[in-house]
């Protein structure tokens, strides 16, 4: 009977300890989860935040493209203006350059035909002196 109280003690004093083991784990374990949603948290708290720096970014990214797409715009179009003025100025002296060839070739052509005639008619002359 006296071993049997003592096995029963060892046995009590053993169930004792692994409760004690086990009630350290659980205050562990409790710890370990509570540090594990504080760092989830933490974790979500701090990618939110990289998630709103980020569209901030971007939207301020998307704003700047935008102006700079209309600066651009408005300078092409400022030099698209200007290439027109030009191209109407080259025109103009086209036609201008287009007139004056024109003229200067009517009077060559009136010269030549007038040499022509002057050339005929010195035949002629030269023909009746030696007829004569």
């Amino acid at each position: 009977m006296a071993n049997h109280e003592k096995e029963l003690a060892e046995r009590d004093m053993a169930l004792e300890n692994a409760k004690q083991q086990i009630r350290s784990l659980e205050t562990r374990l409790d710890s370990a989860n509570a540090q594990h949603l504080k760092e989830k948290e933490e974790w979500g708290l701090s990618l939110q935040n990289v998630e709103e720096t980020w569209r901030i970014r971007c939207e301020a990214m998307k704003a700047e493209n935008e102006a700079t797409t209309a600066q651009d715009i408005q300078k092409e179009s400022e030099e698209l203006k200007e290439l027109r003025k030009r191209y109407k100025k080259l025109k103009e002296e086209h036609a201008s350059f287009h007139d004056l060839a024109d003229r200067i070739i009517e009077e060559k052509d009136n010269e030549i035909s007038r040499l022509l005639d002057d050339n005929k008619n010195l035949r002629q002359s030269l023909q009746s002196r030696s007829q004569v």
